[in-house]
Formats: C-alpha cells, structure tokens, sequence
C-alpha cells in the first residue's frame, strides 16, 4: 500500500506539473517536426566546384561540359592553379576541386591510364559524396566520346585497338542508406538522442521540485514507471508513425524491436532518476542537458568514428545508456543486424540500468535521513 500511496501523489504530481509535461511530451512532439525540416529535401545537389584544366584539349572541355551537366555540380568558376582553388575551398566558395593535368587526352587516346583528381571538402559528409559522385558520373559519360576517337585514330582493324571497358566503373549498393540522404544517414539516430535528452530534462526538473517524504524504493519505481510509460508512448510514435512518414528503412522484427526498446528504456529512464535525484534547482537540469547533447551525438560513433575519439572519453561515454542505445537500434532496425549480435548492447542496458537505480535509491535515502 506504500507503494501505490507513493505511486497515485507522484502521478498527480506530474498530470499537475506544466513544465515536466512540455519538456516531456510537447517537446519531442515539437523537434519531431521541426528538426528535419531544413533536410526535406534530403538529397544534396548542384555543389559547387572549381575546374583547373591543364590540358586545355577538346576531350578535357568536354569533361568540364559533363560536370557543369551533372544535377550535382554547379560549376563556380575556372581556376588557374590548384593554390588559387585551395583559397576558394578554405573560404567556403566553392566545396570541391576537379583537377585535368596536362597529357589526359595524350593518354586516354594512347590506351595509358589518364589522372584524374577530384577533390572535395570531407568535413561535409553528404556534399562530399554529392561531388564526388557527381564527377564520377561526368567522367563515365566520356566513356563512349573515348572509345569513337581510339576507333577513328587506329582504326578498327589496328592491331593498337583494342575494344576495352569503360575507363572507370562504379557499381555502387547503398545497403543502409537507400536516399544517399541525410533522413536515412543521421535522421534515426537523431530521433532516439532528442527522445533520450528530452525525458532526461523532464525528470530533472521533476525530480528538483519534489520536498516530501518517501520511500526511496517506492519512489524510485514510481518514476521509473510513470516516465517509462511516457517514453513507451513516444518510441511507438517516433519509431512507428514517424519513422513511415520520413521514409526512414525499417528491418527490425517487432517483437526484437521492443525488446530491445524497453531494455533501453528501463536503462535511460534509471539514469534520469538518477540524474533527477542529485539535481537542485530544474533549470539546472535543462543547462546540464543543454551542453552535454552536441558533444554527445560525436561520442556516438554514428557521426564521429570512435576511433578517432580519446581512449579515455571513450571509456566514460559507455557509462551513458544513449550510447549503447543508439548503436544497437541503428543495427537492429537500419542495418537488419540480428537481436543474437547485439548481445553485448543488451547486456551493458540492462547493467546501467540496474547500477542507476541502486545509486537512486541510495541518494534519496541519504535526502530522506538528512531531512530527518
């Protein structure tokens, strides 16, 4: 009956509480609409590049032809050397460099290997890849251009012809990423940290605002179920509705998909009471959430390789159930990774969230026998 008393005061508490019931329900409600606005185009086009061409031959004007031709490419301008294109690229004029050194005709005609270079700003992950295709595909169109004039130059009985491939052959499979796009690259990750950071600031401030007595168990199962059920309701919306209306790819089997989910949840939401249990004031909740949510997403590892990232900060961000949350519902639902690989994720989800809710209790008994 403690319990239930405990339960029945902090659910009237929270249906009561506008602030906590806006973070936690209007705001992921609110970002899911807004954040992917700027990327509801998804696919990035018309880059644009600078052309250095050394050659200056009929087969390397046409090469510049094809690229302005490219929906991806928009041609800035005609650079005389590679430092002037450098100055361009440092300044955000242009993203991306093609390169025809002097001799490409010579040796494409000669049946020798032509140099070509492309370079782009990989800083930008979605315009790189945008240029960089985007050149491919204006060299391969000279394909055809290439094997008429080796023809007509050795003629088609010539034993120095010989009937060869296309120069440059790319056959591409994007397994997880259908668009090429933002929505399928970052998207889904995204919508799983603003539900994770959102819940976490809800249970800050509710947590700041509580001054009775209680009892820490009963306490900290009340709010383990009370939010718990709120991010249930908003996990089926994101990853339900949300995920259809974005046209984000889905592969995970649904009773695999809740399993994993709720493992999650019962994780993140023991930090949160955690995290609400030492908080003092709620605007501190929001504050701490504030700064700790940029460098979080490139702690990751979805964006930012982990590799990349200090061995030490590596170690601290496992102690965050965002991290093994992310990666293991990227790999079960976008990737199709089956529950049995994801083992190790479930088993750090279900450890933090057992470790938190020891910590909960422990912090809110220590409150309760100083108030006494």
């Amino acid at each position: 009956m403690i319990f239930f008393d405990v339960f029945a005061k902090e659910a009237r508490r929270l249906l009561r509480d506008f602030s906590v019931l806006v973070v936690c329900i209007i705001g992921p409600l609110a970002y899911f609409f807004l954040y992917p606005a700027p990327y509801a185009n998804d696919v990035i086009k018309t880059q644009k590049i600078a052309i250095i061409d050394e050659d200056k031959t009929q087969l390397s004007s046409l090469l510049s032809f094809f690229a302005g031709a490219s929906p991806d490419i928009h041609i800035k301008t005609h650079a005389t050397s590679i430092t002037q294109a450098q100055k361009l690229l440092e300044q955000g004029e242009i993203f991306g460099i093609l390169y025809i050194p002097k001799g490409f005709e010579e040796k494409t005609l000669l049946q020798s290997s032509p140099n070509l270079a492309f370079l782009a700003n990989s800083s930008y992950f979605l315009i790189y890849g945008a240029i960089i295709n985007g050149l491919h595909d204006a060299t391969e169109a000279l394909n055809p251009t290439i094997r008429e004039k080796q023809r007509l130059l050795y003629g088609i009985h010539s034993p120095h012809y010989q009937i060869q491939k296309d120069l440059i052959e790319l056959k591409s499979s994007p397994l997880f990423n259908p668009s090429l796009g933002y929505i399928n690259y970052a998207l889904a990750a995204v919508f799983v940290v603003i539900l994770h950071q959102m819940i976490l600031v809800g249970m800050g401030i509710f947590g700041s605002n509580y001054q009775g007595y209680a009892n820490p168990l009963s306490l900290m199962f009340s709010r383990l179920i009370l939010f718990g059920v709120i991010a249930i309701i908003l996990f089926a919306f994101y990853f339900g509705f949300g995920f259809g209306f974005y046209g984000i790819t889905r592969h995970a089997n649904i009773q695999e998909f809740w399993l994993l989910s709720l493992t999650f949840i019962f994780s993140f939401v023991s930090f949160g009471n955690f995290f609400g249990s030492w908080i003092k004031k709620g605007y501190q909740a929001t504050i701490i959430i504030l700064f700790c949510s940029l460098p979080l997403v490139f702690l990751l590892g979805f964006i930012w390789p982990s590799f990349a990232i200090p061995s030490p900060i590596n170690t601290l961000v496992q102690f965050v159930p965002l991290f093994h949350g992310v990666n293991a519902l990227l790999r079960l639902n976008e990737m199709g990774a089956s529950l049995e690989s994801l083992h190790s994720y479930l088993i750090h989800l279900a450890v933090l969230g057992v470790f938190y809710s020891l910590l909960t209790i422990l912090i809110l008994w220590i409150k309760q026998v100083k108030r006494i």
